[in-house]
């Protein structure tokens, strides 16, 4: 959990902007650190009213949601020709 401070070299993307609240899981150990260099897709934006110990819980219950459907739901991306895709 922590806030965005710099985009670095090259044109900023549109989100996240200086200053937003952000939580990633890092793609390495060090969560510990001061800052961080992380992709512009990992993080998630951390919505207004959340303290810091339930923004840190944000990326811990994606990771574990996504790895069940992954690994046991056999979740895949739905495509117009599937039957998911048409049911919803």
């Amino acid at each position: 959990m922590g806030e965005v401070v710099d985009h670095g070299v090259g044109e900023p993307p549109p989100w996240p902007a200086a200053g937003a609240r952000v939580a990633a899981c890092l793609p390495r150990m060090g969560g510990y650190i001061e800052y961080a260099n992380v992709p512009v897709r990992l993080p998630a934006p951390v919505p207004d009213g959340l303290d810091t110990l339930e923004a840190a819980a944000l990326p811990l219950d994606y990771l574990t949601a996504l790895s069940l459907l992954d690994r046991h739901g056999r979740a895949a991306p739905a495509t117009p020709s599937s039957s998911r895709a048409r049911r919803w």
